[in-house]
């Protein structure tokens, strides 16, 4: 079934949609696959985006266009080297700038980040005996309330946390334990600086979690509101009123999560999930590896008190939508009562009005028309 499917996505990609979710649903053995052609469909249609200014990916092209596509490689590594903070990322620039195809730098990161985030969902669920219902569940969850204009627009933030994400479920969940798979964790500080959290949130689980987690809380609470107070005391010291202007465009400038649907949406989703976390964990503690657990718990709160920070938030977002993926398959596996049922039907309402956000996203923004031309084969979607 498989191959038939793959052939009709490259004969009609749209048409095999229908097909990718009876395969999700019918295949198990080889589900793995339909997640890699759901990937392919999504990166295929990141690749018609046409950034605006203000979009990273907007700077993104100019940087290509006006720098990596006129120097050898040499210079580039003599340049970058050293220099550059998220060298991996500017290595696929400096390749894609080579080839003078702008578009391939989207569609390779966002294929790599959907495949990696469909990999877990659907090896999760064939190592843990998961019904494909609760699978397919699961994956629409994630592909209504998943903000994809910003991994589109933004790449490298979501690719990162995506690596380092696999990085846990693999030592974690697979018991891979070879220093091979530790890069996991620091590749993602190579891609975006900001991730150096990933290196952070993996020492933090070398320790006695349960003895450290009310320092941990502790620390939390001064994130969040110690930086709103060095910018008062630093907008009044003039030496140090460059830091406070910084502190302001990074953290506090436009902070409020409230002041957008999808935000306040988001947030209120990210509070479900927290209700589902603590009044299951216990139950569930035999589900999972223990570590695996208190990572989730340890994105959970550093997500919730980032509120103050709208960007950070939804930043930490993502990794809490990873964790809640593999987290959601075996709640729905072991949880049979009444309250399911409402906490579905809050999931069905937020992903309603998240998935209207998308769609928004999707018709207000240049993606080449290619939803009008659904009919045509697998080429088509590559010409621009």
């Amino acid at each position: 079934m498989s191959l038939l499917v793959t052939i009709i996505f490259a004969c009609a990609p749209f048409i095999a949609i229908p097909l990718i979710i009876l395969g999700i649903v019918m295949d198990k053995k080889h589900n793995v696959i339909y997640g890699i052609l759901l990937a392919l469909l999504l990166a295929m249609i990141a690749y018609n985006f046409n950034p605006k200014e203000g979009h990273d990916l907007y700077r993104y092209y100019f940087e290509m266009d006006s720098y990596y596509a006129n120097i050898d490689f040499e210079r580039f590594v003599q340049r970058n080297m050293f220099n550059n903070t998220k060298f991996l990322f500017v290595i696929l620039e400096f390749l894609v700038a080579q080839i003078g195809n702008n578009s391939l730098l989207q569609f390779i990161i966002t294929f790599i980040g959907y495949a990696i985030t469909f990999y877990v969902i659907l090896d999760y669920s064939k190592l843990k005996d998961i019904k494909p219902g609760i699978t397919l569940i699961v994956m629409l969850i994630f592909l209504f309330t998943f903000y994809h204009i910003n991994f589109i627009s933004g790449l490298a933030q979501y690719l990162a946390i995506v690596v380092g994400f696999l990085g846990f479920y693999l030592e974690y969940i697979k018991g891979k334990k070879k220093w091979v798979y530790k890069l996991l964790y620091i590749i993602p500080a190579l891609i975006h600086m900001s991730m150096i959290l990933i290196i952070l949130l993996r020492i933090l689980l070398c320790f006695n979690y349960k003895s450290i987690k009310k320092y941990y809380v502790v620390a939390l609470i001064a994130y969040a509101l110690l930086p709103s107070i060095i910018y008062q005391i630093f907008s009044l010291i003039p030496s140090l009123s460059m830091i406070a202007y910084k502190i302001n465009g990074y953290m506090l400038n436009e902070a409020n999560i409230f002041t957008e649907l999808y935000d306040t949406a988001t947030f209120m989703l990210l509070i479900i999930y927290m209700y589902i976390y603590y009044t299951s964990k216990n139950k569930l503690a035999k589900e999972l590896p223990e570590k695996f657990i208190q990572f989730i718990e340890i994105v959970l709160l550093l997500n919730i008190f980032s509120i103050p920070y709208r960007s950070i938030f939804s930043r930490f977002l993502n990794l809490t939508i990873l964790c809640i993926n593999i987290y959601l398959l075996i709640y729905l596996k072991n949880t049979k009562n009444r309250h399911l049922v409402i906490i579905l039907i809050a999931i069905f309402i937020f992903c309603i009005v998240l998935g209207s956000v998308n769609l928004n996203n999707i018709i207000s923004n240049d993606f080449n028309n290619i939803f009008s031309n659904l009919l045509n084969n697998i080429t088509y979607y590559f010409e621009k």
